[in-house]
């Protein structure tokens, strides 16, 4: 079973979503603030493998979360849901392999998608000497992206 986080700014959106992937067989937790979120993953009960994060609006801002998972669960995998192509997005030195990115609107199938394809995918460890390895921006590479349909 896949453990779920859906962290965004507009529950009704984030309550849909995690009632159709709970339909689906996922278990879903959900956090409405960042705080909320930081302290989720910090839990050392929690065992997340994949955080859901709507990054489309100004209001949120991931990096205090980027940092606590990578600190706290190195193997879990990030998905940004944005509302534009990512192509130009700035990608802060804080945040870590392995993140993808998923395009708004999008069909709740394309994101079952997206999730059983990133399940099977091993992240890279993060080098001794701590530095990321990853480029200042998205334009390829290890990072999955998808840009789909309607949700």
């Amino acid at each position: 079973m896949v453990d779920i986080l859906i962290v965004g700014h507009e529950p009704d959106r984030c309550q849909s979503l995690a009632r159709g992937l709970k339909m689906m067989g996922y278990h879903v937790s959900e956090a409405e603030n960042l705080r909320q979120a930081v302290l989720h993953v910090m839990c050392p009960e929690a065992s997340n493998h994949l955080i859901l994060f709507d990054c489309s609006s100004q209001v949120l801002n991931c990096s205090e979360l980027m940092e606590a998972v990578r600190e706290n669960r190195r193997d879990c995998h990030c998905v940004i849901m944005t509302d534009s192509d990512n192509r130009g997005m700035e990608v802060p030195p804080a945040w870590t392999w392995p993140i993808h990115f998923l395009q708004k609107p999008f069909t709740l199938m394309q994101l079952v998608y997206l999730i059983t394809k990133v399940r099977f995918r091993r992240p890279e460890p993060v080098p001794q000497d701590g530095m990321n390895r990853m480029p200042n921006r998205i334009h390829g590479g290890p990072n999955t992206s998808l840009a789909l349909g309607s949700l």
